[in-house]
C-alpha cells in the first residue's frame, strides 16, 4: 500500500511539474496575443497597463497615441492610422513581436508616417523595444493573404 501512495505522488507531482512547464513556456505568447488584441482593437488603457516602464501608451486630445520605448523615445501616432495591426517587419533588435499603425491605405501604398512598434517580454510585462517612423509602406498580395513589407526605414 505505501508503494501505490509512493507512486501515485510521484504521477501527481511529475503532472503539476509539467502543467507549470507549459504554462510558463506558454506565458509570453499568451501575454502578447493579450497585448496585441488590446492594441488592435484599440484598448488603450489595458494595453498600457501591461507594459513595463518606463514604457508608456497613452490617447492625447486629438484621439491619437503617444507611445515611448525603453529608451525614452517619443513618437505621436495619428488617429487616422490607428489601430495598430500585427506584423511589419524586422527590427535592428532581439524582438519578439511588431505591430504597425497601417490604416489609410490608397491603391497598397501608404503615405508617411507609419509608425511600427517592435516588442518583447521580460518579467510578464511587455517591453516596446523601439518605436519607429517609416518613410514609405507597401502591401504587396500574395496569394489569398496579403505580404506586407517595408520599404524603407528610418
Amino acid at each position: 500500500m505505501k508503494t501505490a501512495k509512493k507512486i501515485l505522488f510521484f504521477v501527481a507531482l511529475s503532472l503539476i511539474s509539467c502543467c507549470f512547464i507549459v504554462w510558463w513556456i506558454e506565458r509570453p505568447k499568451q501575454l502578447m496575443q493579450r497585448f496585441v488584441g488590446h492594441l488592435s482593437k484599440e484598448r488603450y488603457d489595458e494595453a498600457a497597463q501591461m507594459l513595463a516602464n518606463p514604457c508608456k501608451i497613452s490617447v492625447d486630445s486629438d484621439g491619437g497615441l503617444i507611445i515611448i520605448d525603453h529608451s525614452g523615445v517619443t513618437m505621436a501616432v495619428p488617429k487616422a492610422r490607428l489601430p495598430f495591426l500585427a506584423g511589419g517587419g524586422a527590427s535592428s533588435r532581439q524582438s519578439s513581436f511588431s505591430m504597425t499603425a497601417i490604416q489609410g491605405s490608397v491603391d497598397g501604398n501608404i503615405p508617411p508616417p507609419v509608425v511600427t512598434i517592435y516588442l518583447s517580454i521580460k518579467s510578464g510585462k511587455v517591453i516596446i523595444d523601439e518605436v519607429c517612423n517609416r518613410s514609405h509602406f507597401i502591401f504587396e498580395p500574395q496569394n489569398s493573404s496579403s505580404k506586407i513589407g517595408p520599404s524603407d526605414r528610418s
